[in-house]
């Protein structure tokens, strides 16, 4: 396995330098490898060589190549040109090895469209202008694994899809600009192994990324950047054997630079210090990104699984929160969220997050800073009652709420608040623990605070309910307990027809 060097080295706090992976860094310095094309004169022994380049507007370039270390460049500059590369393995036992196929495009509504089948393959695609397209498939029939593929996008309305199949495979993306859309599929089928990696980042606003992995589901890795206002992600990690996945990561930092937190794994860094000795005061003020009207979603199905969502704010305006969701079913899971970390009390409000955790011994820690931020933490239910799980909350600011809901033996939960007009409503069934601190070694506004606990037999139940979600986060697709539909390709995008 090339990939997983992760765990505790991926902490970020400050600007902490991320592990390398799969040829490049998690900071999506990425080493874009593609382009070897040479030979011409007398042509080489074995390979395949091929360079293409078109000035002007509306072309069109078809290349196929059938065999082993295939080198392909193609450079297109305008408008509407789109370019077509397929590299397979129909000539030998050991063909479709070690191909590179590189695009480069500048201009508006432009498309790639690149295929390749076998093992240790390589695709880079640049492209630069408002409304591109790329479409990129990796192990379509045939085996497929250890392959790489890069993505960069500057402009606005672009629209990238990969597919990746079997396992070991790498998929980095970078767009940049606003209304960019990003859609990643791995899958491991139908060998079933694992292993595969996705990076996407996006700068600016209004951008969507979906990264769905399936297979045996074991050592997958997701991480989604997302810089600027009204962004949204969604990330699903599943089997396919009906087994779940072990060891999958995934994570996501919406409102900064991908230089501050993350904290996979060891569990999460131990939920980052159990919530930093629950609370002082998460790594305190000084800090303010902006993020507007963002959605972060994961799903993981099955064990030892860490998903982690960083969302920052700097804004009061009504409805503007941030909307944070975590589902995961199976044991030994952590879930780690934080919101506006690094601020001050008075610079972000309205926030949400749920984390939703069916199975036993798993843990689920969460942060906000600000006012007016909610959070509801389920662990287990009355169908499938978890045990042995841990719930950790801290809330620093006015007027927030954390409703946690336990149902199961053995489970445990802490929370602190610190500020003013704060409320905590706890339900747990069936010998559990807890400890709630409000103001206990207080810093800030304080007074005017509510706890309500409620410890039963079976059958405890919370009056809050399902925690609401803001409207920007009710039109995008929400985790539903047994079962997500797939991202889709996005609209609009259409395959050369050459």
């Amino acid at each position: 396995m090339k990939k997983m060097i992760l765990c505790a080295g991926a902490l970020l706090i400050g600007a902490v330098a991320m592990a390398q992976v799969g040829g490049g860094s998690l900071d999506g310095a990425a080493a874009a490898q593609a382009s070897q094309e040479a030979a011409l004169p007398g042509a080489p022994a074995s390979a395949n060589r091929g360079t293409t380049n078109q000035m002007g507007t509306s072309h069109k370039v078809l290349v196929q190549q059938a065999g082993t270390a295939q080198s392909v460049l193609t450079n297109q500059a305008g408008d509407r040109n789109q370019a077509f590369v397929a590299q397979t393995g129909l000539v030998g036992p050991g063909s479709g090895v070690e191909n590179l196929a590189q695009v480069n495009q500048a201009g508006e509504k432009n498309q790639t469209t690149a295929f390749q089948q076998g093992d240790n393959n390589n695709v880079h695609v640049d492209q630069m202008g408002d409304e591109n397209r790329s479409y990129s498939i990796q192990g379509v029939a045939d085996q497929a694994e250890d392959n790489f593929l890069q993505v960069d996008q500057d402009g606005t309305k672009n629209k990238s899809v990969v597919q990746q199949t079997f396992d070991n495979s790498d998929a980095y993306v970078r767009q940049n600009g606003n209304d960019n859309r990003s859609d990643v599929n791995q899958n491991a089928g139908p060998n079933q192994t694992e292993g595969h990696f996705a990076n996407v980042q996006q700068y600016d606003e209004s951008n969507q990324v979906k990264i769905n992995q399936m297979g045996a589901g074991a050592r997958n890795g997701a991480y989604a950047w997302q810089q600027g206002e009204n962004n949204k992600s969604q990330q699903i990690q599943t089997a396919t054997d009906g087994q779940g996945g072990t060891g999958n990561l995934a994570g996501v930092i919406q409102g900064t630079t991908p230089t501050t937190f993350f904290v996979l794994n060891a569990a999460s860094v131990a939920s980052y210090n159990s919530l930093l000795g629950l609370d002082p005061s998460l790594t305190s003020g000084g800090f303010s990104g902006l993020s507007e009207k963002a959605v972060a979603l994961q799903e993981q199905n099955g064990s030892g699984n860490s998903a982690s969502i960083s969302q920052y704010g700097a804004t009061n305006a009504a409805g503007a929160g941030n909307f944070a969701e975590q589902f995961q079913e199976g044991d030994d899971n952590n879930a780690f969220m934080v919101q506006n970390a690094f601020g001050t009390t008075t610079n972000a409000g309205g926030n949400s997050a749920e984390q939703n955790q069916y199975g036993d011994r798993n843990e689920a820690a969460g942060y906000q800073n600000g006012r007016t931020h909610s959070a509801l933490v389920n662990q287990g239910d009355a169908v499938t009652a978890g045990n042995d799980n841990i719930a950790l909350t801290a809330q620093r600011g006015e007027n927030n709420g954390v409703d946690i809901q336990q149902n199961g033996d053995s489970n445990v939960a802490h929370t602190v608040q610190h500020g003013k007009n704060n409320k905590i409503l706890m339900t747990q069934s069936d010998g559990q623990s807890y400890s709630v601190n409000q103001n206990v070694g207080q810093f800030g506004a304080n007074g005017g605070n509510q706890a309500s606990i409620e410890q039963t037999g079976p059958g405890g139940t919370s009056v809050f309910g399902s925690l609401p979600a803001p409207a920007h986060a009710r039109a995008y697709n929400r985790v539903v307990r047994h079962g997500v539909a797939a991202p889709g390709t996005p609209a609009n995008l259409s395959i050369p027809n050459l």
